[in-house]
């Protein structure tokens, strides 16, 4: 006869084929990864197990905010159907990022997963730093993050594209290429000249203020010039520039290049005016 620890493991045994034969795989999902995109951590299964209740699987999804109106396609190509639109603000579930390297694949309200231009849509948001940092230059952080309103303007899209290659870069004095990296006048006119947007060669502070039509803060809206003064010692009154993206936040040639916020003490000092070019 079987005795009782024969019989204890054999029930668990019994129990366990059951489970199986029932199709009860909840611990077993993985993550979707599409052809042709990169992992990026969008998602994970965890298991979740409720007083009371067997072990379950809960999917944590990244989310991203849509920067502005636009379809969204049936497979990751310019030339795919549509499937609908989304418009700015909208926040959606993100699967995959970089799919064919130009689209990021997410899921719509009606469960049904479509593609949307990666320059699009926005994954993080910056991480502030106190106000009273030591180093006032010291950028927020938030390499793909977008913490601002998005006026809804095609202009403006292209040059934030431009913009954001190069977050991360070190400040470097005199900087106006890719190749030495950037200065804070050399990072606005490169994305200006390289996008088409406005030609305004190599400039300073000063020069893309004086190309500039200033306009008061209430007018100001994302693709717009914000220029300071008095930032270092020299005869100019303009002494700093970055290009405006809205919500109180400025992307400029930090230490790194990167996302900053103008209401810190500092640049509340020495803010001077906002400016428009496109």
């Amino acid at each position: 006869m079987m005795g009782k620890a024969g019989r204890y493991i054999a029930g668990i045994l019994v129990m366990a084929w059951l489970l199986f034969a029932a199709g009860t795989a909840y611990a077993f999902d993985l993550p979707l990864t599409l052809p042709g995109a990169r992992e990026a951590n969008v998602q994970k299964e965890l298991p979740l197990v409720l007083p009371g209740t067997s072990a379950v699987s809960v999917r944590e999804t990244r989310q991203g905010s849509v920067l502005y109106d636009t379809a969204l396609k049936a497979l990751p190509e310019k030339d795919a159907p549509e499937t609908g639109t989304v418009w700015v603000g909208d926040v959606l579930d993100v699967y995959s990022l970089n799919v064919n390297g130009e689209w990021d694949a997410v899921m719509t309200v009606d469960g049904v997963m479509a593609y949307i231009p990666a320059s699009a849509l926005s994954l993080t948001a910056p991480t502030m730093q106190a106000a009273d940092s030591l180093d006032p230059l010291l950028t927020d952080g938030g390499e793909g993050g977008y913490p601002g309103l998005v006026y809804n303007d095609g202009k403006y899209p292209r040059l934030l594209a431009e913009a954001k290659k190069y977050i991360g870069y070190p400040y470097v004095w005199g900087g106006s290429t890719p190749e030495t990296s950037f200065d804070c006048s050399g990072f606005v006119c490169w994305a200006l000249n390289e996008t088409g947007l406005a030609e305004v060669g190599r400039t300073d502070a000063q020069g893309l203020h004086d190309l500039s039509t200033e306009i008061s803060k209430e007018e100001a809206r994302p693709g717009d010039l914000v220029f300071f003064q008095g930032t270092y010692d020299t005869p100019n009154t303009v002494t700093h520039v970055a290009i405006y993206i809205g919500n109180g936040y400025m992307l400029h040639a930090g230490k790194p290049i990167g996302y900053s916020s103008m209401e810190t003490d500092y640049w509340q000092a020495h803010f001077y005016a906002f400016g428009r070019l496109i």
